[in-house]
């Protein structure tokens, strides 16, 4: 189960915040990195998964990381990329959204899929679901991945996902 405290909530969103501040991103994302790299391989994958902030480490990508290290150009191609994702996944949960027919559930679970590639906390809310109950176009259940999306989704505030966890 993730442990969502406050401290941690607040480690997530100055984390997610300074990615867009020149300079100081820089120093928080080589702590990332270091995080990521060194610590979290010897402290053992139990501690880490039930962490929140950790969690919400394993969906930022090392790479995402390291270009946040370079002052100025970085911020700027990092926002570009983000909002750049944030249509493309609106976009694509839109279109999945409206794929109710039973024969156009499995293109709704592709769309979810290309959503949740771009970032959509809610497309990978509903992957999750999807993937543990094997249902809406998914024909067999994967609890490990279905946990998994969930785990990304709460870890950056999903309620729904939260709480769909708390039930596992």
């Amino acid at each position: 189960m993730l442990n969502i405290t406050p401290f941690s909530s607040a480690c997530v969103k100055i984390d997610r915040y300074l990615d867009y501040v020149p300079a100081v991103s820089t120093l928080t994302n080589l702590v990332d990195i270091f995080l990521k790299c060194v610590y979290k391989p010897s402290v053992g994958e139990s501690k880490i998964q039930s962490n929140h902030y950790f969690a919400y480490l394993n969906t930022k990508s090392i790479s995402r990381s390291i270009i946040l290290t370079i002052p100025i150009l970085g911020n700027i191609l990092i926002a570009a990329m983000d909002l750049y994702g944030a249509i493309k996944a609106e976009e694509f949960e839109g279109l999945a959204e409206h794929l109710n027919a039973p024969h156009e559930v499995g293109n709704a679970v592709r769309l979810y899929m290309q959503a949740a590639s771009f970032g959509s906390v809610e497309a990978r809310y509903q992957l999750g679901l999807r993937l543990l109950s094997g249902t809406g176009g998914i024909n067999q259940i994967d609890k490990p991945m279905g946990i998994q999306n969930l785990r990304a989704a709460a870890a950056v505030g999903h309620v729904k996902a939260q709480e769909a966890l708390a039930s596992l």
